[in-house]
This record gives C-alpha cells, structure tokens and sequence, in this order.
C-alpha cells in the first residue's frame, strides 16, 4: 500500500489495513503515552474500519480514513475520562516516580499535543501535509505551522539538554578533581 491507497468500489483489502497497522500504532502511542491504551485505539479503529457504517467511501484515502477515526477515538475517550473525572472526587496526589531513559522520547512529551500530533502525521507517518490536515480538521497552514513549531521547540529543548549535560559532567569533573586534589593535600 502507498500513502495514497484509496479504496476502491467495495474493495476494502484486509492487506491494506495491515499496511496501516504499524503507522496507526505509532500515531496512536504519541496520542494516548501509553502502549496498552495505543493498541487498544488501533483494534478500536480497525474494528470501525471492517464495519459496515464505517467503511471508508470509493476514492477516499484508507490510511487517512483510518487516521481520522483513530483520533476522533482518541479525543472521545479523552472528553469522556474527563467527564467522568470531573463527577469524581479529586483522589489524593501522588508523584510520579516514572523517569523516562529515552531523553528525546521525554522532550517529545512535552510538546503540546496539536504540535506533537501534526509532527507525527506529517513526517513521521508519511502523510502530506494536506492529508494531516484532513485528518486534524485544519487548515494546511496551520498543520504547517504547528510542525515548525514543533521542530522549533524540539531543537531548543535539545540544546537546553545538551547544555544541561555538559553542565553536570562539569561539577562532576570538578568534584573529582576537589577529592583528588584533598587527597594529595592530606597526604
């Protein structure tokens, strides 16, 4: 399957949809943060694609039809937990102790969503911007805009966490340096 696979008069091939799987569960992952909740979204989307309401119209493309109902699934379930939340009681704080290892996996988090969203579908996924649009229900531009801020931020946190680095192996060399140096003064 290209990327721009349409579906054609009732044909809707099973090989196509697995073409897709691999991207949706990417897009998915950047959405929901989670593995579990990401496949499930993607069974979800599935699901909706086979059935018969759902099925994407002659000559529109699979994997944006696929794309757009995997968001709208997303952002349902989202609206729906914060409903819920907000008729719960606030349950006590509790610190997340999680530490990301993948440095540009942390910084991609702190993206706002529309940017990190627009940064998948535009380049990760292979889709144009035109498509990422359709998918968002925005303009080009602003699929375009949001992507550039994206690579922005992305390049200054990168800097900032470089920087960063630097700094900490700095003091780390010093304080090796000041134990070293006490040690000869103390011999």
């Amino acid at each position: 399957m290209t990327t721009a696979a349409t579906c054609e008069t009732g044909a809707l091939r099973r090989s196509d949809v697995i073409t897709c799987i691999p991207h949706l569960r990417a897009f998915a992952r950047v959405l929901a943060g989670d593995r579990q909740r990401a496949d499930d979204l993607v069974r979800e989307t599935i699901v909706q694609t086979f059935t018969a309401a759902n099925r994407p119209r002659v000559g529109i493309s699979l994997k944006v039809r696929m794309f757009t109902a995997l968001r709208k699934l997303h952002y349902g379930a989202l609206r729906q937990s914060l409903d819920d939340a907000a008729r719960q009681p606030e349950p006590p704080s509790s610190k997340d102790d999680g530490v990301e290892s993948d440095e540009l996996l942390r910084i991609f988090r702190r993206l706002r969503d529309k940017q990190r969203e627009a940064l998948i579908l535009a380049v990760a996924s292979g889709l144009s911007c035109e498509e990422a649009a359709e998918i968002c229900d925005c303009q080009i531009d602003t699929i375009m805009s949001r992507v550039s801020e994206a690579r922005r931020e992305i390049s200054g946190m990168l800097r900032e966490a470089s920087l960063e680095k630097i700094n900490i192996e700095i003091l780390a060399d010093k304080d090796t340096s000041e134990s070293s140096a006490n040690a000869i003064c103390a011999a």
